[in-house]
């Protein structure tokens, strides 16, 4: 498996189907860098791997920790909270219409999480998916 093809595939599958289209950004968190007024961190956390029990066709699997950060900034915090829940139910709902993002069997949505006041300030807002994937290699 390639793994840089595989975070390219992702990203492509965000872009072409999640259709709020923030600006995609595979670097670390970063507030002080990235200043648009919205945007998708994704982080590739964590690869795990499980071999078959069996000795039948069915493949080993890899389960592929992702974590999606939507980032709404510039904004008054009345509609900046607006914004990120309708943000977060978007995505939400990508993931439950197509739970293969591109390159997996199945998606599982493990967490959804809101913070308001991200670094002391009311003007920036972020909701945190961690996502697990299952993909048969």
């Amino acid at each position: 498996m390639n793994f840089k093809e595989q975070q390219e595939n992702l990203i492509n599958f965000i872009t072409n189907n999640y259709e709020l289209h923030p600006e995609i950004i595979t670097d670390v968190l970063d507030f002080d860098k990235y200043k648009n007024d919205f945007s998708l961190f994704v982080d590739f956390s964590r690869i795990d791997f499980r071999q078959s029990l069996y000795d039948d066709d069915c493949g080993d699997i890899e389960h592929l920790s992702i974590v999606f950060y939507l980032v709404r900034r510039n904004n008054t915090p009345a509609i900046l909270n607006a914004d990120i829940l309708d943000a977060a139910y978007l995505l939400y709902e990508l993931i439950k219409e197509k739970p293969s993002l591109g390159i997996a069997q199945n998606t599982i949505i493990e967490s959804i999480d809101f913070y308001k006041y991200v670094e002391g300030t009311k003007y920036l807002v972020c909701s945190e998916f961690n996502l697990s994937l299952e993909i048969e290699i």
